[in-house]
């Protein structure tokens, strides 16, 4: 009954696996640097510790290491846990990896449209493949080189060397003022024809 009673004062910070009189309860663990609780802490069960995200508990040292990240190239074929570091895999049959990565597989390469696309560029372990379309309207450049230039198969479109568009020259500013006082002018004319017969008849009138 004592026991009992003892260790539900303690239960916040103290745990005990067995039930006896004699043994003391024991300091519950804490968490602390690179490690996250996993689960907390009860009366009859330690809190359990681990790495934390993006860590692994190494067997070696028996700390939390970082994750390996995978290359270009290289797949994740497991990602990352707090027991265990991540697994890479070269990126073959038709896959590729283009960006380092602890989370990204080897993804399928494109494959273009026969009949439809063209292919401007081989899939390679750390590159997609690059399709296409001479009749799309737009014709991008590779977003890694920004100085590297597409020629339309067609002859309809080629930027400069630099990668940039030509842009059209602007136009010589034009005045809208003179003309909208010439379209103005027929209609003051009769407008000031009839004040003057109006006045010449006014006085007419007073006459």
């Amino acid at each position: 009954m004592s026991t009992a009673h003892f260790k539900i004062e303690t239960w916040c910070e103290t745990f005990s696996e067995t039930f006896s009189h004699t043994e003391r309860c024991q300091t519950c663990r804490e968490c602390t640097g690179l490690m996250r609780m996993q689960t907390p802490c009860t009366d009859s069960n330690d809190a359990v510790c681990v790495c934390n995200y993006g860590y692994f508990m190494s067997e070696l040292t028996g700390q939390c290491k970082p994750c390996t990240v995978c290359p270009r190239g290289q797949g994740v074929l497991m990602r990352c846990e707090h027991s265990h570091n991540t697994i890479c895999e070269e990126c073959l049959d038709d896959t590729y990896s283009d960006q380092d990565s602890t989370l990204d597989p080897c993804l399928p390469c494109t494959i273009c449209e026969e009949g439809i696309e063209i292919l401007m560029r081989n899939c390679t372990p750390d590159e997609d493949a690059w399709c296409h379309d001479p009749l799309s309207p737009t014709y991008p450049t590779f977003a890694s080189d920004s100085s590297t230039s597409v020629t339309d198969p067609n002859g309809l479109w080629s930027p400069n060397p630099g990668g940039d568009a030509t842009t059209p020259k602007p136009s010589s500013p034009h005045f809208i003022g003179r003309g909208l006082n010439e379209n103005l002018i027929p209609i003051y004319c009769p407008i000031l024809a009839a004040v003057v017969v109006g006045l010449l008849a006014y006085i007419i009138f007073k006459r």
